[in-house]
């Protein structure tokens, strides 16, 4: 069971298996008869999303899963390809409080919970700074450092494979909403 969870950490084989488990679910609220009526997702999600929507097939989300978990694996420029740990702040307190500690910002979970990303050397002088600050952090079990400058040298290749991928239909690029006041996401610990 160790081995087989080491591989599904590494990013090259857990894109693949994201895609899958996610095909899977959608078969099944398919079969529940559970139709969404708008679509989106975060980081891999979007390409789930894409596909839910009808913009490309299911060997296209598999290919593209695939070439994205390989791409970021190639693109590590050494053998520490990062972490990233969750912190119960918002970005604004993190940015001033991290700002020297070379980790980026790569999730804002909730309005008090914050994803960095960076080193694994300094996600873990991060953490602490952090705690010495009283704040909860926590590491997360994740491949590498993904919405980092660690995992940057893929983009350009993903770019270039989205860009001779056919997508049907209309995408919108981005949206950023604003939870209602009476909604407060709880922060996962």
């Amino acid at each position: 069971m160790d081995a087989q969870r080491a591989a599904l950490m590494q990013t090259d084989v857990a894109q693949p298996a994201l895609a899958a488990t996610s095909l899977g679910y959608l078969k099944l609220l398919r079969w529940l008869a559970v139709e969404p009526s708008m679509l989106g997702g975060h980081s891999f999600g979007e390409f789930v999303a894409l596909h839910a929507a009808g913009c490309f097939d299911e060997p296209t989300l598999l290919r593209l899963a695939e070439a994205r978990g390989r791409f970021m694996r190639e693109g590590l420029q050494s053998d520490d390809g990062g972490t990233m740990a969750a912190v119960d702040a918002s970005a604004e307190v993190l940015q001033s409080l991290l700002s020297t500690h070379g980790v980026v910002l790569a999730n804002l979970n909730a309005p008090e919970q914050t994803v960095i990303s960076g080193p694994t050397g300094a996600v873990d002088q991060a953490i602490a700074a952090c705690r010495d600050a009283g704040l909860h952090a926590q590491l997360l079990p994740v491949a590498c450092a993904f919405h980092s400058p660690l995992v940057a040298p893929a983009q350009q290749r993903l770019g270039e494979l989205l860009r001779d991928t056919r997508m049907e239909g209309r995408v919108i690029r981005s949206i950023r909403i604003q939870p209602p006041a009476n909604i407060r996401p709880t922060p996962r610990r």
